[in-house]
């Protein structure tokens, strides 16, 4: 009788790979900066939420000492350069972000008209809106303001109207995709940063 002999084979592990540690704070500032126009592939959760912190904290820090030196019309104008300047990280990092969770881009883009309505309306009608700023308790201002505006900018109202709602429905939307966890495994976007 002839023996046979089992060739040894490695063994088999069927366990689910582990999630790497999420990213710190400096680690996803540094990776969205030097990467600030790649709109392929995924981007975790803490990659996300750390940069969108950094983004709306700088331009606050910004807004806050450029008003303290020049004034509220300057420090409103810096704030809207620095998320200007940040725009473009931004929108990489948000559409990597619903790649990962196995989504397109279209929602980042339509969250970014929405925004450039809101903010080019405030900006057209950035006169009549400081007078109410530096003048908040005045109600009869702010009813002939009021009334003004619909006679002569209504334009402006109306994209400033539709814009905010867009903003905030889009806004919503993308919020609760940016919570959701990191698709396990591969997409058609590539490979999970979470799994790797």
């Amino acid at each position: 009788m002839e023996e046979y002999r089992l060739q040894e084979q490695p063994p088999v592990f069927n366990e689910p790979r582990r999630p790497q540690p999420p990213m710190d704070v400096v680690t996803a500032v540094k990776k969205v900066l030097t990467t600030p126009g790649d709109y392929a592939g995924r981007s975790r959760r803490s990659e996300f939420w750390w940069f969108t912190g950094f983004y709306y904290v700088v331009s606050q820090i910004v807004a806050m000492v450029a008003q303290a030196a020049f004034g509220l019309k300057v420090a409103a104008g810096a704030q809207i350069a620095v998320l200007a300047a940040l725009t473009v990280p931004m929108m990489a990092v948000q559409v990597r972000r619903l790649h990962d969770t196995g989504r397109g881009s279209m929602l980042a883009w339509l969250f970014l008209v929405a925004n450039i309505g809101m903010y080019g309306s405030i900006i057209a009608l950035g006169d009549v809106i400081w007078q109410l700023a530096a003048n908040p308790f005045d109600h009869s201002l702010a009813q002939s303001v009021t009334t003004g505006l619909l006679k002569t900018h209504g334009t402006a109202m109306s994209v400033l109207v539709t814009s905010s709602l867009g903003y905030i429905v889009f806004g919503l939307i993308l919020l609760i995709f940016n919570l959701i966890d990191s698709e396990p495994g591969n997409n058609e976007y590539g490979p999970s940063p979470k799994y790797q």
